[in-house]
């Protein structure tokens, strides 16, 4: 008689909480895809590391980042979790539908993404999908890994590309700049391309400036922008409606931003990135 496993089982609920933190970046995000309270995510975040025996998090009052060990195990996380729903499905007479995992820029547009879930749910029944979107430099190491098996990432481009979007200085529409003093800016982190290209912009221009706000993501770009706390750069199709593209003669000129499609070649996600990068 083959012996069980001598080591420890793990619960595919911790793990799945786990998984949400770690792609939502806070416990917070997590707990709330998982439908669960902050307080009983956190819970099974410690003990899943108690079981694994390694700190899966760096936690501080202000971040939380994954480890070394995190970032090693989300993609063992992943196929466990596909192991799980494999069995269930098996045991219930379903199919299984292999998962295709695609990440999106965040500056894509955000009004595409609803169509593009459903024309995959509606031409390609046979799978499963699970979408993401990050920042393009997550997205391109996520590829690498091969977490994702297509990737959607934005790069500057300088010639008329088909399909690229102009940047634009975007703030809310009534948010007066200063003609005199520094220009507030709203912007992602120092290794966002979009970050590096408005302070370098700026500065060929000797327009003074100092960046207001930092923001994690594009959400909080545009929390920011509302509230009036400065001038932002996004591209064409990331500018929502109540927010206004600048135009004012003082301000450089910026570049546009294209969106590449990366898949495997040969593989099914490939076919699925050529029909839709094509939309």
């Amino acid at each position: 008689m083959k012996r069980a496993a001598s080591g420890p089982l793990l619960d595919p609920a911790l793990v799945n909480t786990f998984l949400a933190v770690a792609e939502e970046g806070s416990i917070s995000a997590g707990a709330r895809r998982v439908f669960r309270t902050q307080s009983t995510a956190s819970t099974q975040v410690l003990a899943l590391e108690e079981q694994l025996g390694v700190r899966l998090f760096d936690r501080d009052t202000r971040r939380l980042a994954l480890t070394a060990d995190g970032e090693r195990f989300v993609a063992h996380a992943r196929r466990l979790l596909e192991v799980n729903q494999a069995a269930l499905s098996a045991l219930r007479g379903e199919r299984p539908r292999p998962v295709l995992r695609i990440g999106f820029s965040e500056y894509f547009r955000p009004e595409r993404l609803g169509r593009f879930a459903r024309r995959l749910h509606g031409e390609w029944p046979e799978h499963r999908f699970e979408l993401r979107v990050a920042q393009s430099r997550v997205l391109e190491q996520e590829f690498e890994r091969e977490e994702l098996d297509v990737a959607v990432v934005a790069r500057i481009t300088r010639g008329r590309a088909a399909g690229a979007e102009a940047l634009r200085w975007v703030s809310a529409p009534q948010l007066p700049l200063p003609e005199q003093g520094e220009l507030p800016l709203v912007l992602l982190p120092s290794d966002c391309p979009l970050h590096a290209l408005a302070v370098e912009a700026l500065s060929r221009a000797r327009l003074p400036h100092y960046v207001a706000v930092t923001c994690s993501g594009t959400a909080g770009i545009f929390a920011a922008l509302r509230g009036g706390l400065g001038l932002g750069c996004l591209n064409e199709g990331a500018v929502a409606e109540d927010l206004a593209a600048r135009r004012e003669p003082r301000l450089p000129a910026l570049p546009a931003l294209r969106f590449e499609w990366r898949a495997r070649r040969g593989t099914t996600a490939a076919r699925i990135a050529a029909a839709l990068s094509v939309i």
